[in-house]
């Protein structure tokens, strides 16, 4: 976070007209440190004022940083350490950029004097009390987890994993992380309810269901389908289907007489007396001429479709209770269209040029329509559970 906040303070810095004084009179002592710094690196001859200014901005940030490290301290909040941890680090690599520059000479003699603050076992005890207060914070946030509450779980492995920000496996803290994951997960089973008045073909159930749930399990959410084995279940997300309606197959013909004006040749312009007439460059003058064509034509168009209503219900667990309903209105629709025509081609619009065959695809059986619902179903079910939050 902090390394953010200092790219984008770079990025004002460099890129802005204001004076290195200027922003220590205001106290953006990181900032004219930074612009200060990049105004003197691989400078032979240094502006002393650029020195000066560098001194000035070192001195007043690593003043303002242990006056912050005073005032955490003295608050007694053991939450503290991860920001004074975080002051140290930050005056550390400060520090350590400074380095390269020094001694710091202007051209004109002058000399900065720096005065480094010895950080290393301030870093190592913050480290310290740091990694104890979130290895301890995480601790108790694990008991209120395995009593069910995910949040505190989910905040618990939060913690644990934080410890790595100051130690590499301290203590048991990779496997207390792994199981407050393991209770804050909420788990999702994944189920279908017939409930209407016809008996669904188990292809359809199958297909519905074949929803591989594994795709959509997050950090914190698992789903499951059927079968969740040993593992706790927290939400049942039910899929119930309350009507299934397949429409009759329906035929119907259209007649159309498609025309067109095309072009068919040309005449030449004549004047009074008959003569053709001639261009500026002496050509002979000549207009298009047009004639019209057309073509009958027999549309015929073929529909099925299948409907799948219902509702998604979701359902906690351990109080039994509905917290949540989606209705569901799915449909399967089969289309096809031929057109067959008498006279000139050229008539046709474009629209009936992609549909000239002699007859329309076959209706789908009642079955083939249904499984194309179940998959329209299918869809639908796993963007419904996708998009629920837990």
């Amino acid at each position: 976070m902090k390394n953010l906040t200092l790219i984008l303070v770079l990025l004002i810095a460099v890129t802005s007209c204001t004076s290195i004084n200027k922003l220590v009179e205001r106290g953006d002592y990181q900032a004219a440190l930074i612009l200060a710094t990049k105004k003197l690196q691989g400078k032979e001859k240094k502006k002393t004022k650029h020195v000066k200014a560098l001194e000035t901005a070192f001195f007043k940030i690593n003043e303002r940083d242990m006056r912050n490290v005073k005032r955490l301290m003295a608050s007694g909040d053991e939450a503290t350490w991860q920001e004074i941890f975080e002051i140290y680090a930050d005056i550390d690599a400060r520090q350590e950029a400074l380095y390269p520059l020094i001694p710091l000479v202007s051209k004109d003699g002058y000399k900065a004097n720096f005065s480094f603050i010895r950080v290393e076992k301030l870093l190592a005890e913050s480290a310290d009390k740091a990694a104890e207060y979130v290895y301890n914070r995480g601790k108790t946030l694990l008991v209120k987890g395995k009593n069910g509450d995910k949040d505190a779980a989910r905040d618990a492995y939060n913690y644990f994993r934080s410890t790595g920000n100051y130690f590499t496996n301290y203590k048991d803290s990779e496997e207390l992380a792994d199981e407050a994951s393991y209770h804050g997960k909420t788990r999702v089973l994944v189920d279908l309810e017939n409930q209407a008045s016809v008996i669904i073909p188990y292809a359809f159930e199958r297909e519905v269901l074949d929803i591989h749930v594994r795709d959509l399990n997050s950090q914190w959410v698992e789903y499951y389908v059927e079968d969740a084995g040993n593992h706790p279940i927290d939400v049942k997300a039910i899929l119930e289907i309350r009507n299934i309606e397949i429409s009759p197959e329906r035929e119907v013909i259209h007649n159309y007489v498609d025309t067109k004006e095309i072009k068919d040749g040309f005449n030449y312009v004549l004047d009074d007396n008959g003569n053709v007439m001639k261009d500026t460059s002496g050509n002979d003058i000549k207009v298009d001429k047009f004639t019209s064509i057309s073509a009958e034509v027999t549309e015929i168009v073929r529909t099925k479709a299948a409907f799948v209503r219902g509702n998604v219900y979701y359902y906690d667990t351990k109080t039994g209770e509905r917290f949540r309903t989606k209705p569901v209105n799915v449909e399967a629709l089969f289309e096809d269209i031929a057109c067959q025509f008498r006279g000139d081609k050229r008539a046709l619009q474009d629209k009936r040029l992609k549909y000239i065959k002699p007859y329309p695809l076959a209706f789908p059986s009642d079955l083939m329509i249904t499984m194309d619902a179940a998959q329209n179903l299918k869809e639908f079910f796993r963007s419904q559970i996708e998009q629920s939050i837990y």
